[in-house]
């Protein structure tokens, strides 16, 4: 599935005579294996950022690797955000 670096799914599809889900399963798969685990030991700088998704107040929390320039966990809610407490170890003082 390279072949995604330079084409859309649906191309893909088209060129390998596969359903469009199909291809999309296959990338997510790839994509789960690929960051499934991140090494949270080199991460030295974190941020931390909300965005609301709708005006009803749903919100994701996003934490990147300032350093590598990657995000490294994302909370569906804000009763997920503690997630980031338990397992990056991050000490705050308020």
């Amino acid at each position: 599935m390279d072949m995604l670096q330079f084409m859309i799914i649906k191309d893909v599809a088209q060129n390998l005579c596969l359903n469009w889900n199909t291809v999309k399963d296959i990338e997510k798969q790839k994509l789960v294996r690929k960051y499934k685990m991140i090494d949270v030991i080199i991460v030295k700088y974190i941020a931390i950022n909300e965005i609301a998704l709708k005006k009803g107040h749903v919100y994701q929390t996003v934490v990147m690797d300032l350093m590598h320039s990657c995000i490294i966990y994302v909370a569906k809610d804000r009763s997920q955000f503690f997630w980031i407490y338990r397992n990056l170890k991050i000490f705050c003082c308020l």
